[in-house]
Parts: C-alpha cells; structure tokens; sequence
C-alpha cells in the first residue's frame, strides 16, 4: 500500500500473504504509523519540527523524544512543546517519566558537548546552552 502527502512518501509492505506477519499484527503496525503520522503533522503545523518518521517510530520514549528536541532552535520553544506535546503524547500525562527523560536527554547533551569543545577548543560559541537551560528549567517546574 503507498500512502501519498504534502511531505511523506511511505511504503509499507504487508506480508500477511506470506504469512510472516498475522494481519492483527500489519493493522496493528499501520494503526501506530498513522497515529505516528498524525503526531508529526502536529509537530509540523504547532511547532515548526520536521521531524524523520524513522526517528520518531523508535520503540524508546526517551530516544523519541531526543529526536524532536534535537530539532528545536531556541529554548524559548522549550516549555511549550513539554507541556502541550511530550507530556500528554509520548509520555501520557506522567511527569515522573516527561522528567526522568528530560534528565536523561540533558545528560547525553552535556556529553556531547563536553566531547565538542574538547575538539572545537573553548572559544566556540554554545548554541546549545539556551535550549539545555530551557529543558532543565522545565524539569524543575514540574517537580
């Protein structure tokens, strides 16, 4: 089946025939594509995030939602996309998990950076440490 929009071009081969996959299993796998779809299109029209289907269909919250912070420019953003997107979609109302996640994805960046200006020397300019204190900003609010 081919599935045709403004932005996506997806394949998505069934093969129940085959008998590899049950066809519980394909509706079931075109159902969260769809719901996966839905979400992106939010992304898109409420935040300005394009954001690759693959990344965002990753089986891991924590990695999903390093995904769609990594395409956020500033930090002003930050709150709002917590608040209104990561929460209630990816991590279903629970802010124990929204933070646990947010923590672990400010972790992952500041090691990343710490490797950077290793390479790039400390004169190079940090783009990233308005959205870093934005996220970290966001976690204490809800705790």
């Amino acid at each position: 089946m081919y599935f045709i929009s403004t932005s996506y071009y997806i394949y998505l081969h069934v093969s129940a025939c085959t008998g590899a996959v049950s066809l519980d299993a394909a509706v079931q796998q075109l159902r969260q594509m769809l719901q996966a779809l839905q979400q992106l299109q939010t992304l898109l029209h409420s935040y300005r995030l394009r954001v690759p289907l693959q990344q965002y269909m990753q089986h891991e919250v924590a990695q999903v939602c390093s995904a769609v912070l990594q395409w956020l420019v500033c930090g002003d953003e930050v709150p709002q996309l917590v608040q209104h997107f990561l929460l209630p979609v990816l991590c279903g109302g629970d802010s124990a998990a929204t933070d646990a996640v947010l923590q672990q994805y400010v972790q992952h960046e500041l090691e990343q950076v710490q490797q950077q200006q290793w390479l790039l020397g400390e004169q190079h300019e940090a783009h990233w440490e308005d959205k870093l204190h934005a996220v970290a900003r966001t976690i204490s609010d809800q705790q």
